[in-house]
């Protein structure tokens, strides 16, 4: 790039903004110029993506995202150079039409905002209602949508959203970017294109104007290079549109990662892999591994030994000792036993369960690996009947105690802000590591200070706790019906308790029936730009309370024996959507069917004990 401006008029090399002087230079604020911030990103793009075909690494597809559009035309070769030279030629060719729009004082000033949270047909409604004073500039993903407009209109639009807990922030580009408005870039430019030579896409090549592959026309070509400066960036319906066409691994080429981050918005409940190619809190080396990692995990067999090209790299023969390790304590320390603990093997059964000598018995292992698996899932036995009895004993005692109300059904969501019901449900809970000492057992270090036993380290909510969290914030907007089960569930953050007190906001909002999306934020003032921790799809069935599940003997789900077919204290239960109960019988080594008139039948299992299923009975 540097060699394009080595003789130009103008006083500044690309690499005097994407490096810049230490002290006194205004390079910083050029990143946010039309041409410089254009030549920055097309900069990067290019270094990556050079580094990415030496570590052979190919696409099948590939689109551009603004400026990226025109990476992306050189890459795919639907823009043809043939050497240095012609490229310098295209990098000048399109800084001219930069150039003489700003000496010409003629680009349209206008104010973009960025919109996340917001419903995407009331913003569509907005626009169109603004008599060509709004636009959608980038439609980014599920979560977030550019807008363009004077600032008067923008303004007037953030006075709307933000009650609706939208979160608007203005960008430092005051430049109507892809919008009509902004033609009178465009048509220069399709006079440059005019100019360039087209060739035939070595790669499939999708465009963000039309969501969907370029033209083969290579006229229809320069048009919509051109005029996508004008249009929305759809990258959206793109990334949509490419996933329906079989595209499952998104690799970004370019700087900060934002483009993957969409593209799992767009993309979160579908098979897919995005990773980026450079992230701002890595180092790009740091980064470049983690990518290559995960592109070998996915299948992919890039050439690694590029990565050593000019690195002189030696075999390493001496030791490397380790760095010396530091032992961090936590509340909830392990279990252990003594060196001279056997496991008692259980030998009486229940009286009302089948006679032992009924039972096929499995045969002893032989070898020390069976041997030692199968103390395993004795131990196991042991702790799952433990926790049997454990929860049956919890469930009687809620099965006496009077049907409580909302607040005292959930620990966590007492403060109910808003509830729409069907529709929307925001609650809060303001966490007290004083008040709610079970969190005591979960801090990074204990005896943290001699001098005040009272003082623990940090102090880390489980993941577990943030999930009934959020099936919490979802029973709000479902108080009739159980968990079934909960889907796409992401944590981004840990939630820690570092200030006395810290309080969580969750958002529900209904997305099906029997479906609520949840999502929890540190709460704070409407407006404010505050990341997800926390979110998942929970799912509700149609039942009844959990304590109040009984067989139509009227006998307790949980203790519950009969018989030749009396089951006893099992591993888990589920049920079905004709209204079926089945019972992991561990005892037993079955799984019991339970219709809803009491019929009790065995669906799998022939009580053989063992760990070798395959092609077996279950």
């Amino acid at each position: 790039m540097d060699r394009a401006y080595e003789n130009h008029p103008r006083d500044y090399l690309p690499s005097d903004v994407i490096f810049p002087p230490p002290l006194g230079s205004p390079s910083q604020e050029r990143l946010y110029n039309m041409d410089s911030g254009a030549e920055t990103v097309f900069c990067a793009n290019q270094a990556m993506y050079a580094l990415i075909e030496k570590l052979g690494i190919r696409a099948d597809a590939m689109v551009g995202h603004s400026t990226g559009e025109h990476s992306a035309l050189l890459a795919s070769r639907v823009v043809e150079v043939a050497d240095d030279e012609e490229l310098i030629r295209h990098i000048l060719g399109v800084y001219e039409v930069f150039d003489k729009l700003n000496s010409t004082s003629d680009i349209p000033e206008a104010v973009l905002l960025a919109v996340a949270g917001a419903d995407h047909a009331f913003l569509e409604q907005q626009v169109a209602a603004s008599n060509g004073e709004l636009y959608i500039a980038l439609d980014n993903c599920v979560h977030q949508v550019v807008l363009c407009g004077h600032e008067s209109v923008i303004d007037r639009l953030v006075s709307v959203l933000t009650p609706k807990g939208a979160i608007c922030q203005k960008l430092p580009f005051a430049r109507a970017y892809h919008t009509p408005w902004f033609e009178v870039f465009s048509k220069p430019l399709k006079q440059h294109f005019d100019r360039v030579r087209i060739g035939n896409a070595q790669t499939a090549l999708y465009s963000c104007v039309t969501a969907g592959p370029y033209p083969n026309d290579p006229e229809e070509i320069r048009t919509l290079a051109a005029v996508q400066w004008s249009s929305t960036v759809r990258f959206r319906e793109t990334i949509e549109g490419m996933h329906r066409d079989g595209v499952r691994l998104f690799l970004e080429v370019g700087p900060r990662g934002n483009l993957t981050g969409f593209t799992d918005d767009v993309l979160r409940s579908k098979p897919h892999a995005a990773i980026p190619s450079n992230v701002q809190h890595r180092s790009g080396i740091v980064q470049l591994h983690h990518m290559l990692g995960q592109l070998v995990a996915q299948g992919l067999n890039p050439k690694l030994e590029h990565l050593y090209a000019r690195r002189a790299p030696r075999p390493v023969t001496e030791k490397i000792k380790p760095k010396r390790s530091l032992a961090l304590a936590t509340g909830l320390q392990p279990a252990r036993l003594r060196a001279d603990f056997k496991l008692a093997r259980q030998e009486v059964r229940s009286q009302e369960a089948e006679a032992p000598s009924a039972q096929p018995v499995a045969a002893a292992p032989t070898d020390a690996r069976s041997a030692v698996m199968q103390e395993h899932l004795s131990m196991m036995e042991q702790l799952v009947q433990t926790q049997q009895e454990v929860m049956a004993a919890y469930l009687v005692g809620r099965a006496s105690t009077p049907a409580a109300g909302l607040q005292t059904r959930f620990p966590f969501f007492h403060d109910v802000v808003e509830n729409v019901p069907g529709v929307r449900a925001v609650a809060r809970h303001r966490f007290s590591a004083e008040r709610e000492i079970i969190f005591h057992d979960h801090a990074l270090g204990r005896d943290v200070s001699a001098e005040d036993p009272s003082l623990l380290g940090l102090t880390l909510v489980p993941l577990t706790v943030t999930m009934e969290m959020l099936a919490e914030g979802g029973a709000l907007l479902e108080p009739n019906k159980v968990l079934a089960g909960m889907r796409d569930i992401r944590a981004s953050r840990w939630i820690t308790l570092e200030r006395p007190d810290y309080t969580i906001e969750a958002t529900a909002k209904q997305t099906a029936a029997g479906e609520v999306h949840v999502a929890l934020r540190e709460a704070g003032a409407a407006g404010t730009l505050r990341p997800i921790l926390a979110e998942a799809v929970a799912v509700f069935a149609q039942d009844g309370s959990v304590h109040g599940l009984r067989l139509a003997s009227g006998q307790p789900l949980w203790s519950f024996t009969g018989g030749k077919d009396g089951a006893n204290p099992y591993a888990g239960v589920t049920l079905d959507s004709s209204g079926n109960l089945y019972i992991a019988d561990l005892n037993n080594m079955r799984v019991r069917k339970v219709t809803p008139s009491g019929v009790i039948s065995t669906v799998a299992g022939n009580g053989t004990h063992g760990y070798s299923g395959d092609n077996g009975p279950a």
